[in-house]
């Protein structure tokens, strides 16, 4: 942690409470404790509440490349930056929030829940009552290897970006057409990659047509969100390459297939 880019004991605190009670502290929560949380994040997105028009504006600025469960992450952090001073744990309130909004979809979560379920997380951590349960592979990963998202986890989360991306007209005032990947196509797809989850990514190959990859079932890749990639199947070449950026002609015209 650079200590040059605080400018007062607050700051430090504020970042170590960030780094502490968020991407720490989010760890004491089990595996499907903590996919629940983070899709109960990303399910607040787009609604009209602080979360989606202030806390997901102000991450996806810092973090544009970044995938959307890194983004959710992060969004959980703000809240902690934000509250974590308050020491206010309601435990109606956060429970509420957690069965509610958490562990089950009754209603969406909102910033005050997300700070509660901080808040919570806090003092387990004061408490010595909250260990570590997952340790990430590295960095940019957020479940250990080999216990990451379920398939159908993963799909869900999947399904939030692309109801997004399906609910206003692209540029130029195309609908976009999403479909499933065919691992039987004869040719590997190509085109930029808009979103990755855990198990699949989400790729454009033309105008206003999209695949979604089960990414098990395709050839072993590293895949960037902005970039293009060829991405194949068992019998196809798949590879990832650094973005290219096609004519409005070409774009038009899309992939041939």
């Amino acid at each position: 942690m650079a200590t040059e880019s605080h400018y007062s004991t607050g700051d430090l605190k504020t970042s170590l409470a960030h780094e502490g009670i968020g991407h720490a502290g989010i760890n004491t929560c089990t595996r499907e404790e903590k996919r629940a949380l983070l899709d109960a994040v990303i399910g607040s997105k787009d609604t009209d509440s602080t979360l989606g028009r202030a806390y997901w504006p102000e991450i996806q600025e810092r973090y544009p490349d970044a995938s959307i469960d890194l983004q959710a992450e992060e969004v959980y952090c703000l809240a902690v930056e934000r509250s974590w001073r308050r020491r206010d744990l309601n435990k109606t309130a956060y429970e509420h929030a957690w069965q509610n909004s958490v562990m089950g979809d009754k209603e969406p979560l909102q910033a005050w829940g997300l700070a509660q379920v901080g808040q919570h997380i806090a003092q387990g951590l004061r408490e010595n009552t909250r260990q570590i349960q997952i340790i990430p592979a590295a960095d940019d990963e957020l479940f250990r290897a080999g216990d990451g998202q379920d398939v159908a986890q993963s799909r869900k989360a999947m399904e939030s970006v692309t109801t997004t991306l399906q609910a206003k007209p692209l540029p130029g005032g195309l609908n976009a057409v999403v479909k499933d990947a065919d691992p039987h196509a004869g040719k590997p797809y190509t085109g930029k990659v808009i979103e990755v989850t855990q198990h699949h990514a989400l790729q454009q190959i033309g105008a206003n047509k999209f695949v979604v990859h089960e990414l098990g079932k395709a050839g072993p890749l590293q895949l960037e969100k902005g970039k293009s990639a060829t991405i194949g199947y068992p019998g196809m070449q798949a590879q990832s390459v650094a973005l290219s950026r096609p004519s409005g002609k070409e774009l038009a015209k899309g992939p041939e297939r």
